[in-house]
């Protein structure tokens, strides 16, 4: 009998921990996934390395590629974008029990999040309290703004990936502290179906870890979360181990024992220190991002699936030993944002924004003193092993790379804006024909073309598009409103795009970020030599010149754009009319 092992979506965070545990184990591993460039990949455990479809990209090629792989005894997908594609092809001869998944119905229900909540509610096991809704009407219902009150409500799509015509789509968890963010993540959420809505609840995450076997728990392991990220809590990028929590062991079991659960699972809870309380938030029914943790601790989930799977054999629960893990380069990156949330407190005069009270911060001082413990022996980088140093050598090789490169984009851009502002020293000549530009022509041009029209009308031509998107676009409503209250009616402005005879026409293109420089340096080169950053006009030397994209922005966040918007069509009004010859009458 093979015992080779196909293990799908390389490119994630478990797939390091599977490879070396069946790598160590004996088991020939091969490895696959849309590209390389992940640390699994550098793995001495890795015996064969394949590219597959993307399933997000297209499912039917992904299903296809998958029927194809014949050869191996076991295939083991590590996310749910490969796993969901392979569940509705699972009773195909080619694959018939070889795929590690759940039972039929228990993927039906377990990756439905809003199932397997009202399964939690039916056994008992306290869960945050949801509403769904389909449609923007439903979010007028009062109950949303007492959880707002309180703190936020929790946008979820009812499944974590989602296909329409083969393509998939990936949809967060996302959190609204107003009703403007409510109005507008609901709106970008509801093409892909009805949305679960959950109130805020404070605490920590904590993952109860196990391998099921027909419902019953062989194998458990169990995780609390030190570093969240993003800091209002999704995800993880360093933990520690746990004794499993005795209620929150036996909530898993009554769900996984109902759903008659086989194979590897996360229950993921939420736990309140300061007064005990908990909700279970939803189940992973695959391998998770910690896996690396349990691993390093001594509970070998990969490898114990894989005996249960292909020779029923039930594991033997481990002694484990007090241990910590981070992810380097998503550490990393909640420091950067830790750093940056406590400057921000720094400088700020007003009161805090609300989703401040939202984040799960650490002392920067402590958290960096934290690091020792590599030095202990008790914390481990995901992916570093002694006997595989190629994996974590990769990581560190990459994140001094992307560190060295940021550096470079910073000084790269402080030198742009720079000269963007310095351009407004020099005097226009002959300019006649203005055109202005932002990415969909929905916002910033379309608010700025119609003002600076209006303030030069009689005497230049102006006409604003976008770079990117289509025409016909109208603008946003939070937008077009707070534009209406400065007098800039865009009730009849539909988005055009730029045509390279748009560019040809203008004597002057006026652009809102260094995006648009781009898109134009890389388009039509020559037009730069006529172009000027709006946002310039209006700064002193020092200042950021860019105005940013208000698209998805609330009505205060609105008002700040149009401020900026409106003192940089002042300004450039005013040069020109001092430094260009308007059009002949």
């Amino acid at each position: 009998m093979s015992r080779r092992i196909l293990v799908l979506d390389g490119d994630c965070g478990a797939a390091i921990s599977i490879v070396q545990s069946l790598g160590r184990a004996g088991y020939p591993v091969t490895l696959a996934a849309t590209s390389f460039g992940h640390r699994a990949f550098h793995s001495r455990y890795v015996c064969d390395r394949m590219r597959c479809p993307s399933p997000l990209a297209d499912k039917a090629a992904f299903q296809t590629w998958a029927l194809a792989q014949t050869e191996f005894a076991l295939v083991i997908p590590a996310t749910e974008s490969s796993l969901m594609p392979l569940h509705e092809i699972r009773d195909r001869p080619e694959l018939r029990g070889r795929l590690a998944l759940p039972p039929t119905d228990a993927t039906t229900i377990g990756f439905d999040k809003e199932r397997v909540r009202l399964l939690a509610e039916q056994l008992g096991i306290p869960v945050p309290a949801t509403r769904i809704v389909t449609s923007p009407a439903d979010l007028e219902a009062p109950v949303f703004d007492t959880w707002l009150e309180q703190g936020a409500v929790v946008l979820k799509s009812i499944h974590s990936k989602m296909w329409a015509n083969g393509v998939g789509r990936e949809l967060a968890v996302q959190m609204a502290v107003s009703r403007e963010q409510l109005a507008i993540q609901a709106a970008q959420m509801f093409e892909s179906g009805s949305i679960q809505l959950q109130q805020w609840v404070p605490g920590t995450g904590r993952g109860i870890e196990v391998l099921v076997d027909q419902g019953e728990i062989v194998l458990t392991y169990a995780h609390e979360r030190i570093h969240e990220l993003p800091l209002t809590g999704v995800g993880s990028s360093y933990r520690r181990g746990i004794d499993p929590p005795k209620d929150l062991l036996e909530a898993s079991q009554r769900l996984l024992r109902t759903l008659n659960w086989h194979g590897v699972a996360m229950v993921e809870f939420r736990h309140d220190a300061s007064t005990g309380r908990w909700f279970m938030m939803e189940l992973n029914g695959r391998f998770w991002g910690s896996l690396p943790l349990a691993q390093f601790a001594g509970v070998d989930f990969p490898l114990a699936l894989v005996e249960l799977l292909l020779e029923k054999k039930r594991p033997d629960q481990v002694i484990t030993r007090p241990a910590y893990a981070r992810a380097l380069g998503r550490d990393i990156q909640w420091f950067k944002q830790v750093a940056r949330v406590r400057v921000s407190d720094l400088r700020r005069r007003g009161p805090p924004p609300p989703e401040r009270k939202l984040m799960l911060l650490h002392p920067l001082l402590r958290s960096l003193l934290q690091w020792g413990r590599l030095l202990t022996g008790r914390e481990t980088l995901d992916g570093a092993a002694l006997d595989d140093p190629g994996p974590i050598w990769w990581e560190l090789r990459k994140q001094l790379s992307d560190a060295t490169g940021a550096l470079f984009r910073k000084w790269r851009q402080r030198q742009i804006r720079r000269a963007a502002v310095l351009a407004w020293q020099e005097p226009l000549v002959d300019v006649r024909r203005i055109m202005v530009l932002c990415s969909g022509n929905i916002c910033r041009s379309a608010y700025a073309g119609i003002k600076l029209g209006t303030t030069l009308s009689g005497q230049f031509e102006v006409r604003s598009g976008g770079l990117s998107g289509s025409s016909g676009m109208r603008s946003p409503d939070t937008f077009a409103a707070t534009a209406r209250r400065r007098g800039i009616d865009l009730t009849e402005h539909r988005s055009h795009a730029v045509s390279d005879a748009d560019l040809d026409w203008a004597d002057l293109v006026l652009i809102m970020d260094e995006r648009h420089a781009d898109a134009l340096a890389e388009r039509r080169p020559e037009v730069l030599a006529k172009t000027r950053w709006l946002g310039g006009a209006a700064a002193q030397r020092g200042q950021n010149p860019t105005i940013a994209d208000p698209v998805d922005f609330t009505a205060v966040q609105v008002e700040t754009v149009l401020d900026l918007l409106d003192r940089s069509t002042d300004a450039v009004a005013a040069l020109v009319r001092i430094n260009a010859r308007p059009i002949d009458p």
